[in-house]
């Protein structure tokens, strides 16, 4: 729970939140670790809420920059043509609207989901022995992916969380399979 916690304290919100799914796995119905258990889902409800809070925050950044950058095409076809305005604005309005549910598949989010893959190998000398740690990888990255839905980026992520999984867990000295 300590390294969770100082996970968050780095803003490091997915890996948190991939100890501490490990960790309520491991102490559910286990009567006498009911109070760890209320505090790691206080701390997972934490994690979700800032990595909400954060995507928000890029998405409004984006959306903002999308008005800004209108806003100046707007200004330009004015000059030229009048009717050539009013079709780019409503083009404008349903990107717009398109692009809203669309993630910031940038290099912060790339660089998390790969710190989170190499996170995984120690969960894997935790939890997994006996499994392939490709396929421990492979289910990690599923579960994960599933509480924060990466949308049409999921391949790509999956590909950024394998080939750190696998690195870091063949710099163990160990051969991946």
């Amino acid at each position: 729970i300590d390294e969770a916690k100082k996970l968050m304290d780095k803003e490091e919100y997915m890996n948190a939140k991939v100890k501490l799914g490990y960790i309520i796995e491991e102490v559910t119905g286990k009567p006498s670790y009911t109070e760890e258990l209320k505090e790691c889902n206080s701390l997972l409800k934490t994690c979700n809420d800032k990595i909400d809070e954060l995507a928000n925050e890029e998405k409004e950044e984006k959306e903002n920059n999308k008005t800004e950058n209108k806003d100046s095409n707007t200004n330009q076809t004015n000059n030229k043509n009048n009717n050539s305005d009013k079709n780019n604005n409503n083009n404008s309005n349903n990107n717009s609207s398109n692009n809203s549910e669309k993630i910031d598949f940038n290099d912060d989010l790339k660089k998390q989901i790969a710190v989170a893959g190499e996170a995984y190998v120690e969960f894997y000398f935790e939890y997994g022995e006996g499994t392939a740690p490709s396929a421990f990888a492979e289910q990690a990255y599923e579960d994960t992916e599933n509480d924060t839905p990466l949308g049409e980026y999921k391949e790509q992520g999956k590909t950024i969380f394998m080939n750190a999984f696998k690195e870091a867990y063949e710099a163990t000295g160990n051969e991946y399979y």
